[in-house]
């Protein structure tokens, strides 16, 4: 059995790699990063965005259902996007 994972300190990390794609989007001309989704080994991470400045993080078990999640966090994206802008 493997140890679980932090997931507070993947998020830490993932906020590095957010920005870095941030940047390149904007860089060359991809526009507004809207999500980002990283695959390992023991986890899917799902990245959405809410607004520019706020995204929301799933975390999820290899073999989950990652359509459905994304369009859940598409979803819920929508209805938090009043409550950030």
């Amino acid at each position: 059995m493997r140890p679980q994972a932090n997931l507070e300190a993947v998020a830490a990390e993932l906020t590095t790699l957010v920005r870095g794609s941030l940047t390149v989007a904007s860089d060359t001309g991809l526009g507004e990063l809207q999500e980002l989704t990283l695959v390992s080994e023991s986890m899917v991470a799902v990245i959405r965005a809410i607004t520019p400045q706020y995204f929301v993080f799933v975390a999820l078990a290899p073999g989950a259902l990652v359509g459905r999640a994304r369009l859940a966090l598409r979803v819920a994206c929508l209805g938090l996007a009043g409550e950030f802008a």
